[in-house]
């Protein structure tokens, strides 16, 4: 899932690009797929990026912090 938010840096990835990485050929829960998100921001925080949710369409991850360009 993060190599999807970093091959689109700052653009829209829908949750159903998402869900195709994370679970190919399934359907997961939208809780399922919350708590994956969940355990990425945590891990993706203390490295300068963060992960917006755009309600009912997907994430956007977002570069900020000291030594980002």
């Amino acid at each position: 899932m993060l190599g999807s938010m970093l091959a689109n840096v700052g653009a829209l990835v829908t949750y159903e690009d998402l869900t195709d990485v994370g679970w190919p050929g399934l359907w997961p829960t939208s809780g399922a797929v919350e708590a994956a998100l969940g355990r990425l921001r945590r891990r993706v925080s203390g490295l300068g990026m963060s992960i917006r949710t755009v309600r009912c369409r997907g994430v956007v991850l977002v570069l900020s912090g000291p030594g980002v360009a």
